[in-house]
């Protein structure tokens, strides 16, 4: 390590500061390295990705406080910025005493609480120039890496799942998720353009000159129209806050860049279904032509518009009357530019709306989340609270386990509180940013500047879609933050008094700032301990759940008990454990017939259920868990609540039927009619409230609602509901034969306004048994 470092220092490009110890060299790299891999892991998005980096994590954490890298000085302030990263994770640490998932709470605050670590960390790191430089570099080369991928995907040299969507023509890469690759790929370039203005070695400059175009490319075949929209108002920040000196050098590289990456995306995709290898050419010429500028181009361009002495205001109005004439321009000649971009960009672009599909739902989404805050205002409803409850506030069917928004997804999980804390986050950073802006600091001003502008476009979309619910993203952008906080700097201000009330108000100053550092060292020691046990608690009991799976199957219940006992023991909070182990109870206790293994089996069904109520897989493992233990009663309750957590979903519905039916069968055949009415009534009740907005419903459910509405003398709804299931393949032969009974019924003088079960004929009752 120490050799490499000495060889990229000669270059001008040292890894590490001479300074860093081993163990501060570990946490820096640890960190870079975290930044750099955590994108190409799908984003972290899944559980089976995030807890393993999230143990890593807090090895790293861990190294840097034991070495003194990651804790404050007693010395140095404590920035508001901090305090608010702080309040985050105490805002979702309260959030779950009111979760309604409690196992999506825990892994809410766990992630937040990775993002307050990589934060402190970065702003740790960040102080330094060097470390600055690592992790814009690391986020810089993992955009890279996905644009390769995702572009190696698009010619059909690779064929791994979710990276290119033939179909629509979006690339997805590692994300798998085209909205969430263009808004890393576009913050990313934006860096990228930070890192060739400040490098003076000719040999980066090209290969971040490459890169840049590759990132562009890729940001046109994401068909991301949001992050279109967003961009150039990044660029505008980043050349707008560049020194006077490298603007006019800023914006004839990045028009170059945006010129050339246009011209060969036209062509590159109107190739690819076509030849990939005509495709592979055109991107390697399109890429020789944006390497031209940074070849010549000297480090120092030496051209400069006249300067006119006016004042800040009268500057900000003609750069506002610019940007409206260049918008002008845009739209007025919009037709002409579109031959620069490939055509299912144009297309993409000409059927964007409001009344597009896409942003109605979120529009509708926003609307139902706001209702979701009312109801949950202070601290919210826990990670995970959207997915949990929106189908029960929506007013029409649609299905997104994610809001698209991030800032309405922390109110929503986290209350105002946590809402009020991510606005104070933003008004800080705001602050900082102005702070250094007024004092003029030189310190790699373009880096930092393309740092914040990266943050922008970051920050601005994720007002309308979920790339910070992916980890992987949000380390990005939190690291962003870390390093902007880090490079700001954190002296405190100096009093101005004199004589013994300056060196009263010094030692009086000092002590606060010790009290308030030891605390935020405590909550961080706190913090990463939770991390650590909370991660490898999680890796302990997955590999036990998966051994008890495989035993399950295997049909060895005692050693199946025994993984599944560690696993919950390991995450007591995940519902999935607990219903495996009950699952294996119940298997246990049908070979002995009931005993302790059938009352394990009810309990831990019910802590199931307690943990995730509104759990769409949970409530249908549930189900099928008190089939096996021949429970109506429990089935039915948990049928009413399946149809209440998820009232536009058909399977939902059909299951209901089912068990409700079911537990009705059983009833009728043990002579209980009284039980099999009481089955049968809450299955009317439950289909008389179904919306009228569900679209492909299974016939079963006609079915089952004409057979409940005739044992019950419903004969009218009887004959509705049969004769829709009559209307359906699947169901008719079984559908007529209850039409026959229904005219039978119906032809009785005795019974013509229906037929309950306590009257029904004992032959007929048994000739429908057995056309159930």
């Amino acid at each position: 390590m120490k050799l490499i470092n000495r060889e990229l220092s000669g270059r001008g490009w040292p890894l590490l500061p001479a300074s860093y110890s081993k163990a501060e060299a570990l946490c820096c790299l640890g960190v870079c390295l975290l930044i750099l891999a955590s994108p190409l892991l799908q984003g972290l998005f899944y559980e089976i990705e995030f807890m393993p980096d999230l143990l890593v994590l807090g090895f790293i954490m861990a190294v840097g406080l034991i070495v003194g890298r990651a804790r404050l000085p007693v010395n140095k302030t404590v920035q508001p910025l901090d305090i608010a990263m702080f309040g985050l994770v105490l805002a979702y640490l309260l959030s779950l005493t009111t979760a309604i998932h409690q196992h999506q709470a825990v892994i809410g605050l766990l992630q937040m609480c990775s993002y307050c670590m990589v934060y402190w960390i970065a702003s740790r790191i960040g102080s330094e120039a060097l470390g600055f430089k690592g992790l814009l570099a690391s986020a810089y080369l993992a955009a890279i890496i996905m644009s390769l991928a995702g572009l190696a995907a698009a010619l059909g040299w690779v064929d791994w799942v979710g990276f290119y969507n033939e179909g629509e023509g979006l690339i997805c890469s590692t994300l798998q998720y085209h909205n969430a690759l263009a808004v890393y790929v576009a913050a990313a370039s934006l860096i990228g353009l930070a890192l060739v203005l400040q490098t003076e070695s000719r040999l980066f400059r090209l290969l971040l000159a490459g890169g840049n175009y590759l990132l562009i490319i890729v940001l046109i075949g994401t068909l991301s129209r949001g992050t279109w929209l967003v961009y150039p108002l990044g660029l505008a920040v980043l050349i707008g806050l560049m020194p006077a000196n490298e603007r006019m050098r800023t914006v004839l590289y990045t028009l170059w860049t945006l010129v050339t990456a246009m011209v060969a995306g036209r062509f590159f995709f109107a190739q690819i279904d076509h030849s990939s290898g005509i495709a592979l050419i055109i991107l390697l010429l399109g890429l020789a032509a944006a390497l031209l500028i940074p070849w010549f181009m000297p480090q120092r361009l030496q051209f400069k518009l006249p300067m006119i002495n006016v004042s800040k205001r009268i500057r900000l109005v003609l750069a506002g009357c610019l940007t409206l004439v260049f918008i002008t321009l845009l739209v007025l000649y919009y037709p002409k530019l579109t031959v620069l971009l490939p055509q299912n960009a144009v297309a993409r672009l000409d059927n964007s709306s409001f009344q597009d599909g896409s942003i109605q739902e979120r529009l509708l989404s926003y609307q139902d989340a706001v209702k979701i805050i009312k109801d949950h205002p202070l601290t919210g409803s826990g990670g995970g609270g959207w997915a949990a409850l929106y189908q029960q506030y929506a007013e029409r069917p649609y299905y997104t386990k994610e809001l698209h928004n991030y800032y309405l997804k922390v109110a929503v999980e986290a209350g105002l509180i946590g809402f009020g804390m991510l606005l104070a986050v933003i008004l800080f950073i705001f602050k900082l940013l102005i702070s250094r802006r007024r004092e003029g600091r030189e310190e790699l001003p373009n880096m930092y500047w393309g740092a914040f502008a990266a943050l922008i476009v970051l920050g601005i979309h994720a007002a309308g879609d979920f790339e910070l619910s992916y980890p992987g993203v949000a380390f990005f952008c939190f690291a962003l933050l870390g390093a902007l906080r880090g490079l700001g700097g954190d002296q405190p201000p100096q009093p101005h008094l004199s004589g013994n009330k300056l060196r009263n108000r010094k030692a009086s100053a000092q002590l606060r700032i010790n009290r308030v550092n030891t605390l935020l060292n405590v909550s961080i020691w706190g913090m990463t301990l939770l991390v650590l046990l909370s991660a490898s608690g999680w890796v302990i009991s997955y590999i036990s759940a998966q051994a008890g799976k495989q035993a399950l199957i295997r049909n060895d219940l005692i050693k199946a008990q025994s993984h599944y006992d560690w696993a919950v023991l390991f995450s007591p909070w995940n519902p999935q454990y607990r219903v495996g182990l009950a699952f294996t109870a119940a298997r246990i206790a049908t070979d002995n017939e009931k005993g302790e293994a059938y009352r394990q089996a009810q309990e831990q069904g019910a802590m199931a259920a307690s943990l995730e109520p509104y759990g769409l897989e949970t409530r249908l493992n549930l189900i099928n868990l008190y089939t096996i233990l021949q429970d109506p009663q429990r089935q039915a309750e948990a049928c009413r609540v399946l149809v209440k957590a998820a009232p536009f979903e058909p399977r939902a519905y059909k299951m209901a039927a089912e068990s409700l039916m079911n537990g009705a069968r059983i009833s009728l055949q043990q002579s209980d009619s009284d039980s099999a009415g009481g089955y049968l009534l809450q299955w009317l009740e439950i289909r008389a409230a179904m919306p009228d907005t569900i679209k492909d419903l299974p016939a079963e459910i006609d079915l089952a609602a004409g057979q409940a509405a005739l044992l019950t003398g419903r004969l009218s709804d009887a004959g509705t509901y049969l004769r829709k299931a009559a209307a359906n393949k699947d169901t008719r032969n079984t559908a007529k034969y209850w039409l026959k009974a229904l005219e039978t019924i119906s032809a009785e003088p005795d019974h013509m306004t229906g037929a309950p079960l306590q009257e029904m004929d004992a032959e007929m009752l048994r000739g429908l048994l057995e056309h159930w």
